[in-house]
């Protein structure tokens, strides 16, 4: 056991790092967000289906988190804004109606610098993807 383990305190270093990273990159998303990015991350051409049921969330609740995720975000049928565009969506070739989730090039580059800060590593930021996609405007 180590000296932090028996003090009873916990090194809280790599998840500071991994929330530095994602505020910089993201702004402020919200828990979710960030929840069905890593299980993006963590289980490549994930689906929505899967997704809901690992993180206990309605399949509605997926779809909108999926949508924050893309390039173009629609709030509404009349509003779109630009989104942090972090993932792909391929149609299944088993089951056409189902849509299989994967980070692309920039949603790679973000779970790198999230896999370092988690390692506790020195960060390698990739280009800022802030935008402003978290909370609807009017």
């Amino acid at each position: 056991m180590t000296t932090s383990q028996s003090s009873g305190t916990t090194n809280l270093k790599p998840i500071l790092a991994l929330t530095t990273v994602l505020r910089e990159a993201l702004g402020d998303p919200p828990l979710i967000v960030v929840h069905v990015f890593m299980t993006i991350m963590d289980k490549p051409g994930v689906s929505q289906t899967e997704i809901a049921k690992s993180l206990h969330m309605s399949k509605g609740a997926v779809s909108r988190t999926i949508s924050s995720l893309r390039s173009i975000v629609h709030w509404d049928r009349r509003r779109e804004r630009p989104g942090p565009d972090l993932i792909d969506e391929r149609v299944d070739p088993v089951e056409t109606r189902a849509r299989k989730i994967y980070l692309n090039a920039r949603g790679e580059q973000l779970a790198g610098a999230v896999k370092q800060a988690l390692a506790g590593e020195r960060v390698t930021m990739p280009k800022p993807l802030r935008v402003d996609t978290w909370r609807a405007k009017d």
